[in-house]
């Protein structure tokens, strides 16, 4: 069931989370390395990205299972997903909570440490990150992007439904993407509406999970089929998917939302589903970069907030960065990706092993 080309898409996305982060910590700083480029401030487009993927894969999972006389069974669903995302998650948390309330206090003034007040903390095991995070205005470290892993699990909590009656109750495949674009419109009206109104909702992005869906069901149609084969639809969604990445934000939430989602499954579905896929990403570095994506994702808070405390507290680094700013580019996506090749190695991919029993 392996699609070429969408592990290098995720590694793209996990850099731009990286680069996003990299970025803030320099301007915090005063240094402004290329700070007026807009790509390298697109840590929620890749976030949205990964999303869209997300509801892609679990929902062509789950029809090739079908295709192949398997049900979707809720209780290895969660099994399989819990395994691959908690482990990482909460040691991540753990080491969040003894750094910025134990250690770092130590080091730093009261008024420049963390604003996660203790009684928010079991909100974070219980994998509401979303509304913890959500609830605080203030700086939040390490603790930053863990509201996306609540915002996957708690998606997980209804996709189970959806599969259940969209593969064992509707058998017309056009009927099905009705379903789904239904969802996908009533939701996104209520996220609009809600946005401005209840923050936690507006941490929920479901509605790109569900284009993902969409995309998913999509990719059964034969007509459908046909078209990603064609060169130039490919390179129409290439080139609309890099124009949004090198382009400021759109400043309608409703009308970013919309043609992100388009460009994202489109270019899904071109290079992960076509027979003839105009691009090949399949070097060995960047599928591997895919498989540790995560890991990346994960710890690279880890690596950004010492080294943008170094940046702030040290004259003589600061001068350092000022003369070279790529080297400090380098030094922390070096330091995260050893970090992350060491978690797939030696700790994630233990735990995945548990999911093939």
């Amino acid at each position: 069931m392996y699609l070429p080309n969408l592990n290098a898409l995720r590694f793209f996305a996990a850099i731009l989370v990286l680069v996003f982060h990299i970025q803030n910590g320099l301007v915090e700083a005063g240094i402004f390395f290329f700070s007026d480029q807009s790509f390298l401030f697109k840590g929620d487009f890749a976030v949205a990205f990964f999303f869209v993927l997300s509801g892609f894969l679990l929902t062509y999972l789950a029809i090739q299972k079908e295709k192949q006389g398997l049900k979707f069974k809720i209780l290895s669903f969660y099994k399989r997903r819990f395994i691959r995302i908690f482990p990482l998650y909460i040691v991540c948390v753990s080491i969040s909570t003894i750094l910025w309330f134990y250690i770092i206090p130590t080091y730093i003034p009261s008024r420049e440490v963390i604003a996660i007040p203790w009684d928010r903390l079991w909100l974070f095991v219980i994998l509401l990150p979303n509304l913890a995070l959500h609830q605080i205005a203030g700086e939040t470290g390490s603790f930053v992007v863990l509201w996306t892993i609540g915002v996957e699990e708690q998606f997980y909590l209804i996709f189970p439904l959806f599969m259940i009656i969209l593969l064992e109750k509707i058998r017309s495949n056009k009927i099905k993407l009705m379903c789904v674009v239904i969802i996908f419109i009533g939701y996104l009206y209520v996220y609009i509406n809600m946005y401005d109104k209840a923050s936690f909702i507006s941490s929920l992005w479901f509605h790109y999970m569900f284009v993902g869906m969409f995309g998913a069901f999509l990719q059964e149609q034969v007509l459908i089929k046909k078209y990603l084969d064609k060169r130039i639809v490919q390179y129409s969604f290439i080139v609309c998917s890099l124009l949004l990445t090198f382009s400021p934000s759109i400043v309608n939430p409703l009308l970013q939302i919309l043609i992100q989602s388009l460009c994202f499954i489109g270019l899904i579905l071109c290079l992960g589903c076509s027979l003839k896929p105009v691009l090949n990403l399949e070097a060995k570095f960047l599928r591997y970069g895919g498989q540790i994506s995560y890991g990346i994702y994960m710890i690279h808070p880890f690596v950004v907030y010492p080294f943008k405390f170094l940046l702030l507290k040290s004259l003589f680094f600061k001068e350092i960065v000022l003369w070279c700013p790529p080297l400090y580019y380098g030094l922390i996506f070096g330091v995260t990706f050893i970090l992350a090749h060491y978690s797939f190695k030696y700790f994630e991919s233990y735990f995945s092993k548990l999911t093939l029993r």
